[in-house]
């Protein structure tokens, strides 16, 4: 019999204490006289006890209560049939207000169908379903937090209504875009189907048709998108910055054209004398051999000599995913405002100005495809092609200037 013991013919309520909460309460168990003799009205009397005893238990362990969630484990502990918990819920769903109108609560009813399978508790399946789904951490992380909001405004499957959830997109599109509501929604459409068939149910598909795609972006639209930095906004960046760090940075992504994750993560033995190799790419043709550009020989040499941790450039710290670029990314943001730059300018606005330096100075398609990592698409060099030669690709690069127009 969990939780009640029985002393000189009474029944009482008994739970053990965790050890680490047992100063806090002072005692090393929480234990309440049933008030009764007879072992059947102990065992619905026990049950609200116990479930009180566990929201105090979780509120000093400073775990915020969810009282549905907290319910559900209740019931799930209790021994007694389903019969009797209903027989419980039923006495405690009706209570009255200081003005004497009656109060119904459900919760006891919702957590004993929850716990007896009848309805599914959204936010007990999130866990499972992004391990089981094989993303990378930040991916994951993203996923958790909209399918938490998602749990949050539906917690169980019968709150899930084509109604309901077209109130709750209509009220994040007045709080965001479209593209990003559209992210949430989809987000939480596939959650729902793996929900239906883990539990082998089929209520429908209430998603369907909640909001559409977003539209293609208009010629305004498209006008505001990233823009490349020209020589004058190159020799501006460097110029305004006291940052060493970030002037290093600026100058080696404008003279090889590499993204700046990959400039971050790039480690002093992938510097091979006139050679940079970058590793780890975002995709095969990414992987590939960068001459270094006489510009920035001393500085990479430089860099090289002074490493302190075997990164070219030193002492970045990784964020919680293993990414060094960010913190630094996010300083050039900064930078880049104070100069009077809008948001169609980036850090990847450099890559873009090495593109049309290449594209300005002639250098063929193929070959600056190799320079940037781009896949090349056509039958004869893209599948029969074993690449270009380090000799046609230095002479390329070294095309790329940025005279300073006074």
């Amino acid at each position: 019999m969990q939780h009640i013991v029985k002393h000189r013919r009474r029944y009482y309520a008994n739970l053990q204490i965790p050890k680490r909460l047992q100063q806090h309460f002072g005692k090393t168990t929480f234990r309440q006289s049933l008030q009764t003799d007879s072992l059947s009205v102990a065992k619905v009397r026990v049950l609200p006890i116990i479930h009180q005893w566990k929201l105090d238990l979780a509120a000093a362990a400073n775990i915020a209560p969810n009282s549905l969630q907290n319910t559900v484990n209740a019931v799930r502990l209790d021994k007694n049939e389903r019969a009797i918990q209903e027989d419980i819920a039923l006495e405690l769903a009706v209570s009255y207000d200081e003005n004497g109108n009656k109060i119904y609560d459900d919760t006891l009813f919702t957590a004993i169908s929850i716990a007896h399978g009848d309805v599914i508790l959204l936010a007990e399946h999130i866990d499972v379903y992004l391990r089981q789904a094989n993303l990378e951490q930040k991916t994951i992380d993203e996923k958790r937090k909209r399918l938490n909001e998602f749990s949050e405004r539906f917690k169980t499957s019968e709150d899930l209504t084509k109604v309901e959830l077209q109130r709750w997109a209509d009220e994040l599109l007045e709080e965001k875009n479209r593209a990003t509501v559209y992210k949430i929604i989809s987000t939480c459409r596939v959650f729902w189907q793996w929900i239906e068939r883990r539990h082998e149910i089929d209520l429908g598909d209430p998603f369907r048709n909640i909001i559409s795609k977003p539209r293609r972006k208009t010629k305004t639209e498209v006008a505001r998108t990233r823009k490349a930095f020209s020589g004058d906004d190159y020799h501006k960046l460097i110029t305004f910055t006291s940052d060493d760090q970030m002037n290093d940075l600026i100058k080696l992504a404008a003279f090889t054209g590499c993204r700046i994750e990959e400039l971050c993560s790039l480690k002093i033995k992938n510097v091979l004398g006139d050679r940079l190799v970058i590793e780890n790419a975002k995709s095969q043709a990414g992987n590939r051999i960068v001459p270094i550009h006489s510009e920035i020989k001393q500085l990479i040499t430089r860099l090289f000599d002074t490493s302190v941790d075997g990164f070219l450039l030193s002492n970045l710290s990784f964020n919680k995913y293993g990414d060094r670029s960010n913190a630094i990314g996010k300083r050039f943001g900064r930078m880049k405002a104070k100069l009077g730059y809008d948001d169609r300018y980036v850090f990847h606005s450099i890559r873009k100005m090495f593109t049309s330096q290449l594209e300005a100075a002639g250098v063929p398609e193929t070959v600056a495809a190799r320079l940037l990592g781009h896949e090349i698409t056509t039958l004869s060099y893209g599948l029969y092609s074993s690449g270009t030669t380090f000799e046609v690709l230095k002479n390329a690069i070294e095309r790329v200037k940025y005279p300073h127009h006074k």
